[in-house]
């Protein structure tokens, strides 16, 4: 099964066929290049890749022939036009030289030029979007070279027949038409056409799910091209492999694939051939999150395709554009792009146009609501040629009719958008069919059916999540599965006969765990371990309650969905699912309070007015916690630590704010199945050394840390066993992972540069070194507790299901069971004397959420550290029950330079008075 979404990079086989100018001349009529010495110079510039001159000498003899009334030279010069003006992307300039070519070719008798005129026309029809009547002229093509007896060009006709299949989502019949092609070029030792065969062949098997032998077809390819001195062939494989590696989640091979066959088309002088590999790398930048890169590119590839008159490119490049604008959260601009592209008519390709309607459905949905998506995708009652567009346009339709509340209309779209789905081996898109299936049937009150259609859509998800190698890529596909899992929670809660409330829970819960965090548990498991006998594999309701939670938690596990959210709020004894208000009305309070919070306070301001601003963030926190659990009161205000479970946006949540009256512990952990991880056989003993800890400082390049210092100073000061590094921002010993290594407790206070674009890029800079989130993630650390005291370091991209990506997941991921760390930008000053007062609780035997709490509880009672700006934004992630075996120091170790300092100063004051007493005295 093949995942493959509609903004998964395409095989290119269709492109390169279009883009290739020959690797050697084509005999054209009975006139050839002895009988005509003009034709020689003409072929010789067509085998130097100088189609722009050829084209320029066929202008100066086309008169002369057409004169001479010359068909057989005319004929020659018109299909040598045509294949040039095709190869290089003026298929619709094409036409009509080709066209009449085959006209003179039949009144003549002339079955050469007749196969090399179809051949042309065909690709010319193709690369205008006219799939049907190219279709025609294959078939024309492969029974007119059957008849002659031509084994070359009937390879030809089946490549081209092939595509058409693959195009229609006919794979296994485009494999066979593949291998009939490749049978008929060996015989004909049509090496060229044998080698873009193979590249056809591997789309074909991939398609198939046959991956291992499509590569194999994508290297013989490559290999073969590059043996032959064929470089735009070459090319097409590379561009193939990266699709390929694309699709199984590599997208570091698939980058560099695009890019070497990107960089043999501009070492060839073909710019139109760069083309494709180049926006397949925006692809790739766009699922990486590289905003920013991806739409440089983009909009560098939308001026190259203007300035070189290719709408067909245009329309490729703005669809990337618009693309990139809705992962911006910026439907009304995307809208307004899909727009110009539904703009160009005639001249945009059928699956372009089908591509930007799709598009702009989904564009509008978000700007200007569910009933102008619909008519976005009102298409008439014409079928559409391309199946895979097809059935992305049918889910669609149906999601937008449930959104309208019409499950009934939607009913059967979804189910044709399953069944094709199913069909062509598209199981992302399978998955959604399935979800809006099992909506719309639930909807309709059947909920058995829903429950049925629901697991055989976890059953695939689970498939096409394990799928990638690259635990990136497994993140982005595992997020995925949101719309589903959300409507599994819905319909196991549903009341049904015979089951009491109970027992709906808890299958509810259990079956939700296996979509939390997933791809951060395999980090946490490292390379190469059985997930499959792992403790949070095995992670339930039961176990959670039996062996997980202590006496006086609750566990609050929270699931955000596009009509109706989901809370489970857990206790040792009890489980209660409660229905919360849908992800957009949650996520616009959180994200203007969390605006509220993370601006710094004006110190200046008059107390009045720091008051009033207080109020203002005390009323919308409320406002938040009754909204979120106004229905588990009790619960909360009966315990003593409270472990959260966040999902998507909910991560900007700052717990401590709304503990209204100080003091309750908040943790928060990405998933119950990380705490139960974390937490099987009773945690990591405690070593039997003594404690070894790094307090390790850096100043930033630009601004300076003098708190990040003082807490590194304070802690060496003050406790036993704690090493101090402190780093200069530009110069110095660099830090590696390995140099983390062999310590309990990890004090980091540093700059950090985060990148939401692609998160595991983030950053503490060290030294003059980054150390990013991926390095951190793929190590493995001893530290029991790491303290990131860096700006935002608990912060990065947040999917839905995966949680939050960056610094602090990948020190859980490096084997920290507890990570303390920042949601937003923190005052350096109020941050250190946290720290200060964290590691006092820490010493006095508090566990680290304990000691934690009390830090926030002793800043938010001083005047100058009141605002919640100052210690609201530090949470505890992981699992904070356990504590560390910090000792002080004695008294005279911490306290004795100050001692020694302020009697220094002391005497120095009294040796300076002395003379003013005698002078008084004297006097």
């Amino acid at each position: 099964m093949r995942f493959r979404a509609r903004h998964v990079v395409p095989l290119a086989v269709l492109f390169a066929l279009l883009a290739a100018p020959p690797a050697r001349p084509a005999p054209v009529g009975a006139t050839g290049a002895a009988a005509w010495p003009a034709l020689a110079r003409l072929d010789s510039l067509r085998l130097a890749w100088r189609g722009a001159e050829a084209l320029a000498l066929i202008d100066t003899l086309l008169p002369a022939a057409r004169a001479a009334r010359d068909s057989a030279r005319l004929a020659g010069l018109l299909v040598r036009q045509g294949e040039l003006l095709t190869s290089l992307g003026s298929a619709g300039l094409a036409e009509a030289p080709l066209r009449e070519a085959l006209a003179l070719g039949a009144a003549r008798g002339d079955t050469r030029t007749r196969l090399n005129a179809l051949r042309w026309l065909g690709l010319a029809l193709e690369g205008q979007g006219r799939a049907a009547e190219a279709t025609q002229r294959y078939l024309e093509l492969q029974n007119l070279a059957a008849a002659a007896g031509d084994a070359r060009h009937q390879g030809w006709a089946q490549v081209g027949l092939a595509w058409q299949d693959y195009q229609a989502g006919q794979s296994a019949r485009s494999a066979e038409r593949y291998r009939q092609a490749i049978a008929h070029f060996a015989a004909t030792d049509e090496r060229r056409g044998e080698i873009w065969a193979w590249n056809g062949l591997g789309g074909a098997l991939a398609s198939l799910g046959d991956y291992r032998a499509a590569m194999d077809c994508y290297r013989r390819a490559a290999a073969g091209a590059r043996a032959g001195g064929d470089p735009t062939v070459e090319a097409m494989a590379l561009n193939n492999l990266g699709g390929l590696a694309f699709d199984l989640g590599d997208p570091g091979d698939a980058i560099g694939h695009f890019d070497r066959a990107r960089q043999i088309e501009i070492a060839e002088h073909y710019p139109k051939g760069a083309f494709l590999p180049a926006l397949n790398i925006s692809r790739c930048e766009q699922e990486l999150g590289r905003l920013a890169a991806a739409s440089a590119l983009l909009d560098s590839l939308l001026g190259a395709s203007r300035a070189g008159g290719w709408p067909d490119l245009e329309a490729r490049a703005q669809l990337g554009r618009a693309e990139l604008a809705m992962r911006r959260a910026r439907p009304r601009q995307a809208a307004g792009i899909y727009r110009e592209v539904l703009a160009m008519g005639a001249r945009l390709p059928e699956r372009s146009a089908l591509d930007a309607r799709l598009g702009l459905a989904r564009a509008l949905a978000r700007c200007e609501g569910d009933a102008a998506a619909l008519a976005a995708l009102s298409f008439g009652d014409a079928p559409l040629e391309d199946r895979q567009l097809a059935t992305a346009i049918a889910a669609e339709t149906g999601r937008r009719l449930l959104a309208l509340g019409r499950p009934a209309e939607a009913l059967p779209r979804y189910r044709a958008a399953a069944a094709e789905a199913a069909q062509l081996g598209l199981g992302g898109l399978r998955v959604q069919a399935l979800a809006g299936l099992a909506a719309a049937q639930r909807a309709l009150g059947h909920a058995d059916s829903a429950l049925v259609l629901l697991r055989e859509g976890a059953r695939i998800w689970e498939a096409e999540r394990s799928l990638p190698r690259d635990p990136e890529w497994r993140e982005q596909r595992g997020a995925a599965g949101h719309l589903l899992y959300s409507e599994l929670a819905l319909a196991l809660l549903a009341p049904r006969a015979g089951l009491k409330e109970a027992a709906r829970t808890r299958p509810a819960f259990d079956q939700l765990q296996r979509f939390k965090a997933r791809t951060l548990q395999e980090r946490m498991l490292g390379p190469g371990a059985p997930a499959g006998e792992s403790a949070w594999a095995t992670a339930n309701l039961d176990r959670l309650q039996r062996e997980t939670l202590r006496d006086g938690e609750l566990l609050l596990d929270l699931y955000l969905g596009p009509e109706r959210s989901l809370l489970f709020a857990v206790t040792r004894a009890h489980c209660y699912a409660l229905l919360l208000p849908a992800e957009e009305l949650i996520s616009g309070r959180l994200r203007a309070l969390h605006g509220l919070l993370a601006a710094p306070p004006d110190r200046a301001a008059p107390a009045a007015a720091r008051e009033a601003e207080q109020a203002v963030i005390a009323a919308a926190a409320a406002a938040l916690r009754g909204q979120l659990f106004g229905g588990i009161e009790d619960l909360l205000v009966a315990s003593r630590r409270v472990v959260l479970v966040p999902d998507g946006v909910l991560n900007l949540f700052a717990p401590a704010l709304l503990d209204l009256a100080g003091g309750r512990e908040w943790i928060r952990v990405p998933a119950a199945a990380v705490l139960v991880g974390l937490r099987a056989g009773g945690g990591a003993p405690a070593p039997l050394r003594p404690l070894r800890a790094l307090a390790l400082a850096g100043d930033g390049e630009r601004v300076a840390l003098p708190g990040a210092r003082r807490e590194a100073a304070a802690l060496a000061r003050g406790y036993r066993g704690v090493e101090r590094l402190l780093l200069p921002g530009a110069v110095g010993g660099d830090i590696s992972l390995e140099r983390l290594r062999g310590y309990d407790l990890l004090h980091i206070a540093a700059h950090a540069e985060l990148n939401d674009q692609s998160p595991w890029q983030s950053a503490l800079l060290l030294g003059g070194k980054r150390l990013s989130a991926a390095e951190i993630a793929r190590g493995r650390l001893d530290a029991r507790l790491a303290v990131l005291a860096a700006c935002a370091s608990a912060d990065g991209r947040r999917l839905s299901g995966e949680g939050v990506l960056g610094l602090a997941s990948a020190f859980l991921g490096a084997g920290a069971p507890a990570v303390i760390a920042t949601l937003w930008p923190v005052d350096d000053a109020a941050t250190a004397a946290l720290m200060e007062r964290f590691y006092a609780e820490l010493a006095a035997g508090r566990s680290a959420a304990a000691a934690l709490a009390g830090a926030q509880a002793a800043l938010r009672t001083r005047e100058s550290t009141a605002h919640p700006f100052f210690w609201a934004g530090v949470v505890l992630v992981g699992d904070g029950e356990a504590g560390l075996p910090l000792r002080q120091r004695p008294f005279l170790a911490r306290h004795g330079l100050r001692l020694l300092a302020g009697l220094a100063g002391l005497l120095l004051l009294s040796v300076a008075l002395r003379p003013a007493r005698k002078m008084r005295a004297s006097l």
